[in-house]
């Protein structure tokens, strides 16, 4: 069972556990954008600030109220605030990303990197980058939102800004979670939590342990997953925050309904999964988490053994999962796939199967390739600081090329520990195929052992009805005999009893029907026994059939004890040595 990947306001992914990826992006990540160190908070003429304007912006993202964020823009552009103007286009962008209206979002990320490289303000300018990565990111473009995060990550150290420190932080332990890396992700996510924690904000604290809470569904520890649901519990359960009641509540309360369908505990996930929905219901601007809860939903249904609610759901939420991101239309298909293996629409099943496995090939290679330039990245850095190197004063020299001697080791030790991460990745998502491609090969025998059974049935049907027709015919002659004319009667009873001998010698409608099944049988036979009859091999022909003494011997209308001695005969020419006709004859294919 593939797990389903839950998303974060910051555009969380998460891989499935083994291949399996399963990557997933987000509703945006509204409320991410800071308020700076540096913010300003002048009040408007009005008495407003500019702070209170963008808290504004960030909660109408929430509840999906586009004019409310366009009225926070047009006051923000009144009262001349460029932090303001530069703020709420990210959240605008983040509401468009979410829809997804692409060109949108796009459009209002352009005009705030304008604004922020007007300013020269390093603050705002990481503001940006990191939207930038969230744009690219929910696009599934992991290369460049890789870069976008180090931009970003570089500008918040040289403006000394801590709180943009802390998000790239935790889009970076993000995008090591997509890549498959937890234990970096874990690492990473925890520094963020030490800023977040010196900084006091509960919005990152309680985003960062969702992100460890996901991490541990990840990589398969559904006890430990149920553990840290209940340890943040009491961080999301306020629901007078619109952002618990929007974002953290339902996400927690996916990812523990994972958690319980890992553990076969399909009806409490259900509770959990409704009371997400109806807090979704509540709001707008959420379909992706819909899309998300009702795949989950589709699960729990299934495990239940309720089909007919899993399709619903599973229909409810077609097309829209591949629109929101590829990784739930892979949720999708494998669930499609494991419906139709269960109801035995084999054809069906194994065309989702092939779905699945062309679309998850595709996500794999952009795994490898954003592994493949973090690699780069890091023979770059390496590249620039020889670069750099060459222009210090000799005096320096000594001291620099410790330095760079050191980044060096460094580096090649990151490209090692990346190269055989990759390695191993490589090597599970080639066992998983073996295995998917077993499978198939196991239901294609299945198949064809069903068609052969069919076919088997299908000849004892047709012998039985010869058999009926032709005593039919027997008692109609007998009906016809004239007790007072005695000639008549001696020849008529001298037909039924040659139709009786004659009854099943002609065997060419029965040959042909049984080379259907065993089509080189009785060449095969005749090859290695020559001395055998046309009635020895027809008798080889019946008991490869699983026809009884009795059932032969109404057929040819003989005694039971004539057959009997018949393969007796047959028995005595073959002559098969430690074992019976039977066994002999079943292993001649």
């Amino acid at each position: 069972m593939q797990k389903i990947s839950y998303v974060d306001d910051v555009s969380r992914g998460r891989l499935t556990s083994g291949l399996e990826v399963f990557l997933c992006f987000t509703i945006p990540f509204f409320f991410i954008i800071p308020t700076q160190s540096n913010t300003q908070v002048n009040d408007f003429p009005s008495g407003e600030s500019l702070a209170g304007i963008i808290e504004e912006a960030r909660l109408a993202n929430f509840q999906g109220n586009i004019d409310l964020l366009y009225d926070a823009l047009c006051r923000c552009n009144e009262a001349g605030f460029l932090r303001g103007m530069v703020e709420v286009r990210l959240v605008i962008a983040n509401y468009y990303g979410a829809l997804p209206d692409y060109d949108s979002a796009e459009h209002f990320l352009d005009e705030a990197l304008e604004l922020a490289l007007e300013s020269n303000d390093q603050s705002m300018l990481a503001d940006v980058y990191d939207g930038f990565a969230e744009y690219e990111m929910n696009q599934s473009q992991y290369l460049q939102a890789y870069r976008y995060i180090d931009n970003a990550y570089l500008t918040a150290l040289n403006a000394d800004d801590p709180r943009m420190q802390m998000w790239a932080l935790m889009r970076k332990g993000r995008l090591f979670g997509i890549i498959g890396d937890y234990q970096r992700s874990d690492s990473i996510a925890r520094r963020a939590l030490k800023i977040a924690s010196n900084l006091g904000d509960l919005t990152p604290i309680r985003q960062i342990h969702l992100d460890l809470l996901e991490n541990r569904t990840a990589i398969g520890d559904f006890d430990g997953a149920l553990s840290a649901f209940k340890s943040m519990e009491s961080l999301i359960t306020d629901l007078s925050d619109v952002r618990n009641r929007t974002n953290f509540l339902p996400q927690s309360l996916q990812v523990k309904a994972y958690a319980l369908n890992m553990c076969q505990m399909y009806d409490s996930a259900l509770v959990c999964l409704e009371w997400s929905e109806r807090l979704l219901n509540q709001i707008d601007n959420n379909e992706w988490l819909l899309v998300v809860n009702r795949i989950e939903m589709a699960t729990s249904y299934f495990y239940l053994g309720d089909y007919k609610q899993t399709r619903f759901l599973l229909d409810l939420v077609s097309g829209k999962a591949e629109i929101f991101d590829p990784q739930l239309k892979l949720e999708a298909l494998w669930l499609y796939y494991e419906l139709e293996k269960a109801l035995g629409n084999t054809d069906q099943a194994y065309r989702y199967l092939q779905e699945y496995q062309s679309l998850n090939d595709s996500e794999s290679f952009k795994i490898s390739e954003i592994l493949e330039t973090i690699k780069l990245d890091a023979r770059t850095a390496i590249d620039r600081l020889v670069s750099e190197q060459q222009n210090l004063d000799e005096n320096q020299q000594w001291k620099e090329k410790r330095i760079l001697l050191i980044l060096g080791v460094l580096g090649l030790l990151l490209i090692l520990t990346i190269g055989i991460y990759h390695f191993y990745m490589i090597r599970n998502q080639m066992r998983l195929l073996r295995g998917k491609e077993q499978q198939i090969d196991s239901f294609r025998v299945n198949v064809h052992n069903l068609e052969q059974q069919t076919v088997v049935d299908k000849v004892k049907l047709s012998v039985n009805e010869i058999e009926n027709l032709h005593l039919l015919d027997k008692i109609n002659k007998l009906r016809e005999l004239d007790l007072n004319s005695e000639p008549v009667t001696a020849r008529k009873l001298k037909e039924v009893l040659h139709d009786i001998d004659t009854f099943g010698k002609d065997w060419s409608s029965f040959k042909r029907s049984f080379e259907l099944i065993h089509s080189n049988f009785l060449d095969e036979l005749k090859k290695r026994h020559s001395n055998l009859t046309e009635n020895g091999l027809r008798h080889c022909a019946y008991v490869k059939l699983g026809l009884t003494n009795r059932e032969v011997a109404n057929m040819l209308g003989v005694n039971p004890a004539t057959v009997k001695i018949a393969r007796y005969r047959v028995n005595r020419r073959i002559n098969p040595s430690g074992g019976t006709l039977t066994d002999y004859l079943k292993q001649i294919n």
